[in-house]
């Protein structure tokens, strides 16, 4: 491809600035209409509500309070025997050719009657709870057709959009096909879809609004009840709100992704939102030696995953030209200690061994690690090449992955990701992986550690060192983060040696939840 002139891709990002303003202008529309049904929901509801209550008052010629009083003080299951027999004696009245009254019976019989069919129309719980179910239901399937109609057309024009901007039209119909587009409107994330969280969404809003009208009629409080109801539906409406323009920014950012990738750019150019938070700021102006916000494309941060929710921030590809690509990897290159030659001995000593003892509490689990160490030296000895292996709490193996020759990192696969989550409780998991650099964990050890919900992960290096390490934050953590913090440190201190500069990092960071100790 043509390098392109500093004024190209400063109007490219202007370009992709106004196009991240359209979008979220269409998505206000969108958010909108799903609103108009939420709010018709609660107007159904509350008027069922009130038609009910009107009803339980003015048929039954009970006040509200003594409703409430009544009612709450009688045992239903002993009243009803009694409410049985006027019932029976009604039956048995009217097959006399009676029309019966309230005046057939004495004043207390007549005021029995009402409570009761006061009870009885209170009892119409139930019911309400159906109709509720149904305006609920109604409600979240309009919010379905919207936002599965919405993610259709953002993904179609975006990928329309970079097909023109890239000149890729002929390589990107395979992004456009049925089968394409549907997997990336109905991907899973963190095991889940949106349509099945938007229908998880409906539930607890019925379950909640269900909660507000038990609570609401037992206290006869209907205002307070009509505004609880109120405040509920808005705060599940929020929720179905903020997964539309999640699930949006999802599907703009594959499309990007995508048609970056058809295009054959190695880098591109983070594009922060008009509002951008402080990490998607953070992540505008990060150098990875590139520049600010420069990123190579399998390392950028991707959204909303390692963003946040509500997240509109974009990607745009970008060039870099091939003299700073060699020099900036050249300058990662020098970035280690000692060699990748493994010192075979000393992995097979007494000492070496008896460093995996102090790992847990758990033998079985510090041998499976020990041997697997082993084993991992053994085949990358001399080779800047990463193996992986993922065990649960008991030393069982989970999953493995092996790095290309030559690539300093190693993987998994969405599969193998989606499975484990799927199969693993939080916290119970741990990493294990190798560093020919002969260097600490590194920040996208930590990212991957706190996204993979590891109870801890083990970094061995080639000349024998154990690190132990640990994130466990609900925060999104850029990899970056400790590669900046070390810098930073380094350049302040640069008397300091590599390990002395790795731990002041960790103590800067602890409050954060960075945890690293070497294993001695």
């Amino acid at each position: 491809m043509l390098k392109k002139s500093s004024k190209y891709w400063l109007d490219r990002q202007a370009m992709e600035k106004e196009a991240i303003e359209k979008y979220i202008e269409q998505d206000q529309e969108a958010i909108a209409q799903l609103n108009k049904h939420y709010d018709m929901m609660l107007n159904n509801i509350n008027q069922q509500i009130a038609a009910e209550i009107s009803s339980l008052v003015e048929r039954n010629n009970v006040g509200l309070e003594l409703a409430k009083k009544q009612v709450t003080q009688m045992d239903v299951q002993a009243y009803s025997s009694k409410a049985k027999k006027l019932v029976e004696q009604a039956a048995k009245m009217r097959k006399e050719g009676h029309h019966v009254t309230y005046k057939d019976y004495s004043e207390a019989v007549n005021q029995e009657l009402r409570v009761y069919n006061t009870t009885m129309r209170i009892n119409r719980l139930e019911y309400l709870r159906a109709n509720i179910a149904l305006e609920v239901a109604r409600a979240s399937l309009n919010a379905a057709s919207i936002t599965g109609n919405t993610l259709v057309d953002r993904y179609i024009a975006e990928t329309k959009r970079q097909s023109g901007i890239l000149g890729i039209s002929g390589k990107n119909d395979s992004m456009l096909n049925n089968a394409a587009i549907q997997g990336v409107v109905t991907a899973d994330v963190n095991g889940a879809n949106w349509s099945s969280r938007l229908w998880a969404n409906q539930v607890g809003l019925r379950a909640s609004l269900e909660q507000v009208l038990a609570a609401g009629l037992a206290h006869f409080d209907i205002k307070r009840m009509q505004s609880l109801m109120t405040n509920t539906v808005h705060n599940w409406r929020y929720v179905a709100d903020r997964l539309l323009n999640t699930e949006v920014s999802r599907v703009l950012y594959m499309a990007q992704w995508g048609s970056i990738k058809k295009a054959g750019y190695r880098f591109v150019k983070w594009i922060n939102e008009p509002k951008a938070c402080l990490l998607c700021s953070a992540i505008g102006r990060a150098d990875n030696g590139y520049g600010s916000g420069i990123y190579e494309y399998d390392k950028v941060p991707s959204i909303p995953a390692q963003t946040h929710p509500n997240c509109r921030c974009a990607i745009s590809a970008y060039w870099i030209d091939d003299n700073q690509v060699a020099q900036k990897e050249k300058g990662l290159g020098s970035y280690r200690v000692g060699t990748n030659k493994v010192n075979m001995d000393y992995i097979h000593s007494q000492e070496f061994k008896t460093k995996f003892d102090k790992i847990s509490d758990n033998p079985n689990l510090n041998q499976q690690l020990r041997k697997q160490a082993i084993a991992i030296l053994t085949h990358r000895n001399g080779t800047d090449g990463e193996d992986s292996y993922i065990f649960d709490e008991d030393g069982n193996r989970v999953a493995q992955s092996f790095g290309k020759e030559g690539k300093l990192e190693v993987g998994y696969s969405k599969k193998d990701l989606k499975r484990i989550h799927q199969n693993y409780s939080p916290y119970t998991l741990i990493g294990m992986h190798n560093h020919p650099t002969n260097i600490p964990p590194s920040g996208s050890d930590f990212a991957a550690a706190n996204n993979r919900n590891y109870n801890y992960g083990i970094v061995v290096t080639h000349e024998g060192k154990i690190y132990k390490y640990s994130l466990k934050s609900n925060q999104t953590f850029l990899p970056n983060l400790l590669d900046m913090t070390l810098a930073k440190i380094g350049q302040i201190n640069y008397n300091l040696s590599e390990d002395q500069v790795f731990d002041k990092a960790m103590n800067e960071l602890q409050g954060r939840g960075f945890k690293c100790v070497e294993i001695k």
